[in-house]
């Protein structure tokens, strides 16, 4: 078969740590997209889980599904994370 698991291909280097925030489904679809761009071979562009996870929540730290982040995601993208403020 030539199935290669992700994680042979990019390694723990590519895993988000959202640091206990709870906003790991926001920090998923950024690894999520930075891979996926990086397997089109675009040039590597940090991308931001909170920025997503914000917006899915219009700004209120209430958590979020996978699903809720991946429709944001296909509809709206992703900001690069040198332009999301934290805090």
């Amino acid at each position: 078969s030539s199935w290669v698991k992700a994680a042979e291909v990019f390694g723990d280097a590519w895993i988000k740590d959202q640091d206990g925030v709870g906003a790991c489904a926001g920090y998923a679809a950024a690894s999520a997209m930075e891979r996926a761009r990086a397997k089109r071979g675009l040039v590597y562009v940090e991308l931001s889980g909170d920025g997503i996870y914000a917006a899915v929540n219009r700004g209120v730290d209430q958590g979020s599904g996978l699903e809720n982040n991946m429709v944001w995601l296909r509809d709206n993208g992703i900001p690069p994370a040198e332009l999301v403020q934290i805090g």
